[in-house]
């Protein structure tokens, strides 16, 4: 529980009798998007795209098993005007049917969302948990 307080503040449900922690979570992953810059040329850069997702704990014999879900990018485009678009992570696998100047912007999020939600999340929760101990030994 004081996970969640300290890194989302964004509980939805705890039962701590089943094991069963639910929050939601909001990160901005950085990536690139190509876009058009004139004369038929195209530019990559990097870019910042808001992240909402759900974060399902579950906890039972001195283990944890956490399962993201509910991904949801915010896409912001710039072109003569500037646009927003929300996309849940399932609608960017159809990648080819995309327009070809979006994928760049959709592979990139995507390697990022599984660095932050796979590999940095999982060391942030098993750094937590492991410092928890060390925080009553005085």
């Amino acid at each position: 529980m004081q996970f969640i307080s300290i890194n989302y503040g964004n509980l939805i449900y705890s039962d701590l009798e089943s094991g069963k922690i639910i929050a939601n979570g909001q990160i901005d992953l950085t990536h690139h998007a190509e876009y058009h810059s004139g004369f038929g040329s195209k530019l990559v850069h990097p870019v910042q795209t808001s992240t909402n997702y759900s974060m399902i704990l579950t906890l039972k014999d001195n283990k944890v098993k956490y399962i993201i879900t509910n991904i949801t990018y915010n896409f912001t485009y710039f072109s003569e005007t500037v646009s927003d678009t929300s996309m849940p992570i399932n609608s960017l696998f159809t990648i080819v049917s995309k327009d070809q100047i979006q994928w760049v912007r959709f592979i990139t999020v995507l390697n990022e969302s599984r660095n932050r939600f796979y590999f940095l999340l999982k060391k942030s929760l098993a750094d937590y948990i492991n410092d928890m101990e060390n925080d009553y030994k005085f």
